[in-house]
């Protein structure tokens, strides 16, 4: 690290309160002069639910404040990971977005609602355990609704066992994809290949857990509505304005999706999706000038 020109600490959930030496086991100590960027971290989501009774260890306070005394300012996705870090008092910090935010070709343009939604796609949630059968009635919704529709369900975590996905956890996504299947939904597995999604640039909606898949849709221009089940999802349904919150947990989950579909479709408005990419735009220029600190 003391060779490099710079360091940009990137990803999410960074924002845990092992931040320095358990996520970013950066030079130990932590005393050089070499400039370190965190660059859109996001809060781990723990506690659960309480982003407000999250605190960082004593190792992790003096490395953020080390962090910030060789930069100007660094910067956060959501307004939840801000609030946490102007709490923790380690420097100045701005919330430039996620980088998934920002596909270049798409700043500056407006929303491209569908004519008809011809594919749809939904993606599954990391917690298939304990939200298989939450996802079967929203598939089995889907289906009615976009019953002329190419649906698609993706799993981004993918079908079999490996680097982060445990024995267990792959037979019950196997299973959900078996009773997608069977509701007529063409399955992708996209785990260890990210050319499996270049089919979503030419998708009408997207609804589902995944939360890089419905930024994906929003930085692009196009209509998504994401179900929030951990601090990721609840950051980005908080930051961005008018993206209401489609909680996982919420007992009438189902009927709060389906009447957000009713309120985005209707005469191809999508207020929440447009609300979100105008923030979007709004805060582009926060992430460009967070980067060029480092020019």
């Amino acid at each position: 690290m003391q060779r490099a020109d710079a360091v940009i600490l990137c990803g999410g959930p960074g924002l845990a309160p092992h931040f320095y030496p358990g996520v970013f086991p950066l030079v130990e100590p932590l005393n050089g002069t070499t400039p370190i960027l965190p660059l859109a971290l996001g809060w781990s989501g723990k506690p659960a639910n309480d982003p407000d009774g999250f605190r960082f260890d004593d190792a992790s306070l003096v490395g953020l404040r080390h962090i910030h005394s060789l930069i100007g300012w660094s910067s956060v996705r959501d307004d939840l990971s801000l609030r946490i870090l102007e709490r923790a008092q380690v420097g100045e910090v701005r919330r430039s977005g996620c980088v998934a935010w920002y596909h270049l070709p798409s700043l500056g343009q407006p929303l491209r609602p569908p004519v008809r939604s011809r594919r749809v796609i939904f993606t599954t949630p990391a917690d298939v355990r304990g939200l298989g059968r939450q996802s079967l009635a929203v598939l089995r919704m889907l289906r009615q609704r976009f019953a002329d529709a190419d649906r698609y369900c993706v799993f981004h975590r993918g079908l079999r066992a490996g680097d982060g996905t445990a024995r267990k956890e792959a037979l019950l996504s196997r299973a959900l994809a078996a009773c997608a299947a069977a509701l007529g939904f063409k399955i992708i597995d996209a785990a260890y290949d990210l050319s499996s999604l270049d089919f979503y640039a030419q998708a009408d909606l997207h609804v589902g857990y995944r939360v890089h898949a419905h930024l994906y849709f929003l930085s692009c221009r196009r209509p998504s509505l994401l179900i929030s089940e951990d601090g990721r999802g609840r950051g980005q349904a908080f930051t961005l304005d008018g993206q209401r919150l489609l909680w996982a947990k919420d007992a009438d989950l189902l009927g709060q999706l389906e009447a957000a579909l009713d309120e985005e479709t209707a005469q191809n408005g999508y207020p929440s999706t447009n609300a979100s990419i105008e923030e979007i735009e709004r805060t582009w220029p926060v992430m460009r000038e967070t980067i060029e600190q480092l020019g």
